[in-house]
């Protein structure tokens, strides 16, 4: 703050004895170059919320840090190459990002929507490019704006469907700016099959520097022609990232020896051919004789483990770790005592499962082990100060640390059902240690004890999320499309609570959140029950008078759960001894934490939605101020009013968008 007074304190006047004039030399913060370095080290949100609007220079700078982003979403309109690119044409026009939606549920063998949507894109990315350039030169004599007038550099193609797709490149059009391309396929079938050409991707975005290609499902099939090293020029790219794909492996050998500025190469959870699989040895010796030198290396097979030999390899190729990229299948106590012995910083953990296809018993059987083994490093591991982003599956027992998962019908209370939680619950009940986390993904899984669908188990994982990580920036918490109940067999679908009792508010005390998301399952039929006061609490109109006494009043019909709940929690204490449970997690949490163990108390509680709810009560209170980007239905952030209005029940003024 000293330092900002400074900067706007006008010199005062004094007397001089001599007419000349002294210039002084000028401030390190007035050089462009220093002020550049300076800013690459700070996030797109602050440099858009501070740092330029401190003076013209600063905001001269920054404007080689933030693009301006342009969503075209299919689900806007019925008629969407007719409305949607029109309406956005003009806006796409000197945006440096941009993010194609699409989805379609025409069930052909190759619909006529992809083929019409596949147009409409490209002529979309080639006009935005001829009328960029055309106005290139009028756009340098006007005003500077926050965001720059900008080539586009940045593409994310996003296509949901349940039918097949055949070269996808060819919604690409040449794009000599572009150095970020982004592909995700939702197939909604596990028969649907997308097909792609790499090396069509990469000829025709010659400056690619960052390329990922996921599907959620295994259906994503990747081809490459392969270039003698003297006919093809390198190319640029840094960063490959491919996952629930599959490519042949002559066709990956062929392009690293293309790329000889490669850091990061992910081969996540590749499908395995009907000819044939993967020999990681091979590859991992071509890296090893390469000369190139990545900063991070990941290899992965659906339903296999990685031998010990190989990842042996994977080591010395990439040395220096700072971020680890786990396969659940191989995620073991001693691979992360290998890794820890790589490591100079540990800043990134992620943790990838098996594909959504192949999400039962031997998912269970595979979770299990994994989520365990990492839940005792989270919580016991002194090397976790420096963790920044974290993106795991956990069991909600191991989030649910007094044992109240079991409140699920409070007014109709088996006691029978709660005694086999308290008797059956979790062996350690630490509490993870990442405090300065700022990137969370959390996908939650049922343990496969009961079913994943009561409010408490959804105010379990928001309250302890938001007591445990303080500071997050960026927080996702999903659960997957089905889960395994073990011993009786068969699967169910679970269910995140957005009603008000679902404790989604708590996540307010995360004053730091910029970008959330929430989703699971179906989630238009999990609207269905929606009050408009369960999710505006986080924009400011939720919080005039008139919505501050509608939370109050649903609150206030939660008193005879409420009175049932504290019935069971005294029945719970007296099981489990109250006070010897309460020191055995302090014990094994250590003393520093004593201050945020009391702030759990009350985790998984009507109570401490309550609590947050009294706050809310507050004519100063402000929820979420960082807030920028939210994600319930969609697949991508978009401006939390604008999302909570398409998450609401429908009105009759919004009954096309449902």
């Amino acid at each position: 703050m000293a330092f900002f007074k400074t900067l706007f304190t006008k010199p005062t006047k004094t007397e001089t004895s001599t007419k000349h004039h002294h210039h002084h030399s000028p401030s390190l913060l007035d050089i462009p170059e220093i002020l550049d370095l300076i800013f690459s080290y700070l996030d797109d949100f602050t440099i858009r919320r501070y740092a330029a609007l401190v003076c013209q220079q600063w905001c001269r700078v920054s404007q080689n840090r933030l693009f301006r982003s342009v969503v075209c979403d299919s689900t806007w309109t019925k008629s969407w190459q007719d409305a949607t690119i029109a309406a956005s044409s003009s806006r796409m026009i000197g945006a440096g990002r941009l993010l194609f939606s699409i989805s379609v549920k025409h069930a052909n063998t190759e619909s006529r929507y992809i083929v019409d949507y596949k147009e409409d894109v490209r002529t979309a990315l080639s006009t935005i490019q001829n009328e960029y350039w055309r106005q290139a030169e009028q756009r340098r004599q006007a005003l500077p704006t926050l965001y720059k007038f900008s080539p586009l550099k940045d593409l994310h193609l996003d296509i949901s469907t349940n039918c097949n797709i055949h070269a996808l490149d060819g919604y690409l059009v040449p794009i000599n700016t572009l150095t970020t391309f982004v592909l995700t396929c939702r197939h909604k079938d596990s028969t649907c099959k997308t097909t792609a050409s790499l090396s069509n991707i990469l000829l025709a975005c010659p400056a690619l520097e960052f390329f990922e290609a996921r599907s959620l499902t295994p259906g994503l099939d990747l081809s490459w022609t392969s270039f003698a090293a003297e006919q093809q020029e390198p190319f640029p790219l840094r960063s490959l990232i491919i996952a629930n794909a599959f490519i042949k492996q002559e066709s990956i050998e062929n392009l690293l020896l293309l790329t000889p500025r490669i850091k990061v190469l992910h081969l996540i959870g590749m499908s395995l051919s009907a000819q044939a699989g993967y020999n990681w040895s091979h590859l991992a010796i071509l890296l090893s004789a390469l000369p190139i030198v990545l900063d991070q290396v990941h290899f992965s097979t659906q339903e296999q483990q990685l031998p010990q030999k190989i990842q042996q390899q994977l080591f010395r190729v990439c040395s220096g770790l700072s971020e680890w990229h786990l396969w659940a299948p191989n995620t073991t106590p001693s691979l992360l005592k290998d890794m820890a012995q790589h490591t100079n910083r540990l800043t990134t953990l992620v943790l990838y499962t098996s594909s959504n296809h192949t999400r039962g018993n031997n998912l269970q059987s595979e979770l299990t082990k994994a989520t365990t083994v990492l839940h005792r490093f989270l919580s016991t591991s002194d090397d976790l100060v420096h963790l920044k982003t974290l993106k795991t599956a956990a069991l909600l027992q191991d989030l649910d640390i007094h044992r109240r998962r079991g409140y699920i019908h409070l007014l109709n209370p088996d006691r029978d059902i709660f005694s086999s939680y308290i008797s059956e619950g979790p062996k350690s009940f630490a509490v993870w240690r990442c405090r300065g986390l700022q990137t969370l993904h959390l996908e939650v899984h049922g343990a496969w004890e009961s079913s994943l669908e009561g409010s408490v188990q959804s105010r379990i994982v928001f309250g302890y999320v938001s007591r445990v990580f303080p500071v997050l920036e960026e927080l996702s918490v999903t659960m997957p499309s089905e889960c395994s109940i073990g011993g009786r067999g068969g699967s169910y679908e679970p269910r995140i609570r957005f009603e008000l009792e679902g404790g989604l508010c708590l996540l307010s005390r995360l004053k730091c959140l910029q970008r959330l998301e929430v989703r699971c399952g179906d989630m238009k039929e999990l609207m269905a029950n929606v009050k408009e006061v369960s999710l505006n609490w986080m924009i400011p109109a939720g919080h005039n008078s008139k919505f501050r006494r509608k939370r109050k009043k649903e609150v206030a019909q939660w008193r005879e759960r409420r009175g049932k709940e504290d019935a069971l929690e005294a029945f719970r204490l007296q099981r489990q001894k109250g006070q010897e449970h309460v020191d055995r997690i302090k014990t094994l949490n250590g003393s520093g934490d004593a201050k945020l163990l009391g702030q759990l108390q009350y985790l998984g509680l009507l109570r401490d939605v309550e609590e947050v709810v009294k706050e809310m009560g507050s004519t100063s209170y402000c929820p979420l101020p960082c807030l920028e980007g939210l994600a319930i239905r969609r697949f991508y952030f978009a401006q939390p009013k604008e999302e909570i209005e398409f998450c609401l029940p429908p009105k009759p003024e919004r009954m096309s968008m449902w």
